[in-house]
């Protein structure tokens, strides 16, 4: 029987770093506060699609090594764990969409498992090897993986020491928390809410104001419609801000070959 227990490797940082909002009734705001947790949400939610979700999980593009640890290190800043971690359950989502052995579908479990209750418990705290058996034969992913408290250590202590408690808790727990809900809604929200371009075996959803503040992956219906298509958002005003930042790259010889 799997293990659903809670698990405090997962439970505490995660509780820890949204009760470090809070202190930003102490700190106050500043322009400035609020510009860098506005801009690291999005920089970091980049790192996010284009690297672990689009690159990483679906190869939906090609680019060089270093390119590659770049986006798959902005993406670990996130703090949502390693590479081999998120991309083997997002696997294991497009493998099993809504059907058992989806690690977070809310047709089975509901919205709150599906939002954040499956990755609190032990049964999913453990990379799953078996669905990234490429990238466990990459060194710098696996350097990574193993070392996935880096990035965002290395970036709140960056936060802290140009602009002290302030900016750490805007630049980094605030900024982190939003990000985190906005990932995690796309798992939840996106498999309930929204319409439906293209009809399918699963129940993903296409919801605008999500896409908007996911820089494309809100385009979830699409996506899983075609999983390897680097653009998500096909339609006419589905803004996908992640693709014009791969073609931008593409136009700089950073990426190539985009689906």
């Amino acid at each position: 029987m799997s293990d659903e227990r809670l698990d405090p490797r997962v439970c505490v940082p995660l509780v820890a770093v949204h009760a470090l909002c809070l202190a930003a009734f102490w700190t106050g705001a500043s322009a400035a506060s609020l510009a860098v947790c506005v801009a690291l949400v999005f920089v970091r939610a980049f790192g996010l699609t284009a690297g672990y979700h689009r690159l990483l999980a679906h190869r939906s593009f090609r680019c060089g090594r270093g390119t590659r640890f770049a986006l798959a290190w902005l993406g670990a800043s996130a703090a949502q764990l390693g590479p081999l971690w998120w991309v083997g359950h997002h696997r294991l989502h497009h493998r099993h969409a809504d059907f058992a052995g989806d690690p977070h579908s809310p047709a089975a479990r509901g919205l709150g498992w599906a939002h954040a209750g499956w990755l609190l418990c032990r049964k999913h705290v453990r990379a799953p090897l078996e669905a990234v058996p490429d990238l466990a034969r990459e060194p710098e992913l696996v350097w990574l993986e193993r070392r996935h408290w880096l990035p965002p250590l290395a970036l709140a202590a960056a936060l802290f020491a140009a602009g002290g408690a302030q900016l750490f808790v805007w630049g980094f727990c605030v900024s982190t928390v939003l990000l985190y809900h906005l990932t995690f809604a796309v798992n939840s929200l996106g498999h309930r809410y929204g319409d439906q371009r293209f009809p399918g075996r699963d129940e993903s959803r296409n919801l605008p104001w999500l896409a908007w503040l996911t820089l494309g992956d809100g385009w979830h219906n699409n996506h899983h419609a075609a999983p390897s298509r680097a653009r998500h958002g096909v339609g006419a005003g589905e803004l996908d801000l992640t693709w014009l930042g791969l073609r931008a790259l593409e136009r700089l010889g950073l990426a190539w070959e985009l689906r």
